[in-house]
């Protein structure tokens, strides 16, 4: 059993790619979806670069992958590992340093200087991986969900998303809840603001997939997440949040307030690179 090149996924299908994942995480600490348009929207979202994306080939068979969205993160040239999946039967033989060694000279020629990832908090395989190729802790990212009862009075109002766009407000987010991937998602997210009864200046907005009641984004004036999470009410009472950053405590406070269920814990690992 040898691993006999290291290539782009440049002319690799999505069926081929998936097929490799969904073996690759049949042990995996979440369920992962094995439909290939449920991962060409996701791809699509995460901005990835097929080109920029590595395999490991044994013969002509896909063993192993990385799958890099690239895109300004921070006002960085960024590269996010958006999936990374081994075979069971190729595990332990430093694939994933490899395709790494492999891309790095690529993803300079395009101007990359950062590599980022997420990785669950309780990979410590996979941890111990990352680490030794050379990334580090950046943030610790949660994720909830559950069923909100929250009756502030606030009145909601939807607009476009550009109409909350500021300047810093990707900062509190991680890459798949970025303004860049609500603007490629289009339709699929709706974004209020949110008004005191009988005020015109609103207190705050929230961005929400109606559908499954996904919150991409949600942001308070003064903390006033009661009346946000009033307002993410009239739209769904059945929510989950994914990756909230560590150090917004007021907002990780209230969410423990109101109960919902810490589902899994992330870490968000980067790894600087430059052009020698």
């Amino acid at each position: 059993m040898a691993i006999v090149n290291y290539r782009n996924l440049r002319d690799v299908s999505i069926d081929i790619i998936v097929a490799c994942l969904s073996e690759s995480f049949a042990d995996y600490f979440v369920q992962m979806p094995s439909d290939p348009e449920f991962w060409r929207v996701r791809f699509k979202n995460a901005r990835v670069d097929q080109e920029l994306s590595w395999g490991a080939f044994d013969q002509d068979k896909l063993v192993a992958f990385i799958i890099n969205g690239i895109d300004i993160q921070d006002q960085v040239l960024t590269a996010f590992n958006t999936g990374t999946g081994v075979l069971p039967a190729y595990r332990g033989k430093q694939v994933v340093d490899k395709m790494y060694s492999y891309g790095m000279s690529e993803l300079k020629k395009k101007g990359v200087k950062r590599c980022s990832l997420e990785v669950i908090d309780k990979n410590d395989r996979a941890i111990r991986v990352y680490e030794r190729i050379g990334f580090q802790l950046n943030h610790k990212l949660h994720c909830y969900k559950g069923s909100l009862s929250v009756t502030k009075e606030v009145v909601i109002q939807e607009v476009l998303h550009k109409e909350v766009i500021e300047s810093e407000s990707n900062q509190n987010y991680s890459w798949d809840n970025t303004n860049e991937t609500i603007a490629i998602a289009g339709d699929t997210y709706q974004t209020y603001k949110v008004f005191l009864k009988d005020q015109t200046k609103s207190i705050g907005y929230f961005i929400i997939n109606p559908l499954n009641g996904y919150i991409a984004q949600l942001e308070s004036k003064n903390h006033q997440w009661d009346y946000i999470f009033s307002g993410i009410c009239q739209i769904s009472k059945e929510i989950k949040i994914n990756n909230i950053k560590d150090d917004r405590d007021q907002l990780l406070s209230y969410i423990e307030k109101i109960k919902l269920t810490n589902t899994i814990n992330q870490i968000e690992m980067e790894m600087d690179i430059y052009e020698n």
